[in-house]
């Protein structure tokens, strides 16, 4: 059993973990590692880091994702085109087996499964914010999320399924209103 070196979290097996410089990191704690390790190469060598190319959490966070198409108190004052995030994740033969002894089924619900969604959805959404932001826009109206299942027959699923989750929206720029930041 591995354990995450930055999160000290569990990392079965069949989890996506990756190493970084010798030391074993999950998913999330890996993209911040590299992340940090972008922003100093770019800093000694004065060339611009992949990852300050993208946005900010904190400028992710400013863009919101809505399923209506007219959001109540929201005036559009521009529709910026259909934007699309998708994300795959495999479920093969050996992570349900895996999952099977290692996994807490409370009442019949899987912790494995409620992760593995969990992680597809947030990477998705965090993708589908990017490309709103990229295009200038404040949020994406319209959002319809979908989930699909497809048979796979390549050597990394071993005759498992991919989970494919796709989301996409109208990127939209709003109208700001002199009176957002009074409090009722």
């Amino acid at each position: 059993m591995a354990f995450c070196a930055k999160c000290d979290g569990k990392l079965g097996f069949f989890d996506n973990k990756q190493r970084i410089d010798g030391a074993v990191y999950c998913y999330a704690c890996a993209s911040e590692v590299k992340e940090e390790k972008d922003k100093n190469y770019s800093r000694t060598k004065g060339k611009k880091a992949i990852s300050d190319l993208r946005p900010s959490t904190e400028e992710i966070s400013r863009i919101f994702v809505v399923t209506v198409d007219n959001p109540i108190g929201m005036r559009i004052a521009e529709h910026m085109g259909i934007i699309c995030s998708r994300a795959v994740y495999a479920l093969s033969l050996l992570k349900n087996v895996s999952f099977s002894a290692e996994d807490n089924v409370q009442g019949g619900r899987s912790i494995f499964f409620e992760k593995c969604f969990a992680e597809i959805e947030a990477q998705a959404l965090r993708e589908l914010k990017e490309k709103a932001y990229n295009r200038g826009a404040d949020g994406v109206v319209g959002v319809r999320i979908e989930h699909q299942f497809i048979e796979s027959t390549g050597l990394i699923s071993i005759g498992g399924k991919l989970l494919l989750l796709s989301m996409s929206g109208t990127a939209v720029k709003t109208v700001k209103s002199s009176f957002s930041n009074l409090s009722p």
